[in-house]
């Protein structure tokens, strides 16, 4: 497992709009991939727009196992 710094930012609109993203990412990398991806932890960052942002760090197979994990997420 390598290690890995996932930036998104301005992605949600409201703490509400995080939350129900965070629920679904967990879903998927706990019941659906968990021999290929762990969550580690993340900081919210509140964008200059106001939108929220996070910076997610998560344990991984591969490069390619973060990019299906956020394609399942949504």
């Amino acid at each position: 497992m390598k290690l890995y710094a996932i930036r998104r930012p301005m992605g949600w609109k409201t703490p509400e709009d995080l939350a129900e993203a965070a629920a679904t990412s967990a879903r998927v990398g706990d019941n659906e991939m968990s021999s290929d991806i762990r969550w580690i932890r993340s900081y919210v960052v509140i964008e200059a727009n106001g939108t929220l942002g996070t910076i997610c760090i998560y344990e991984a197979s591969s490069a390619e196992k973060i990019r299906e994990h956020a394609e399942r997420a949504g």
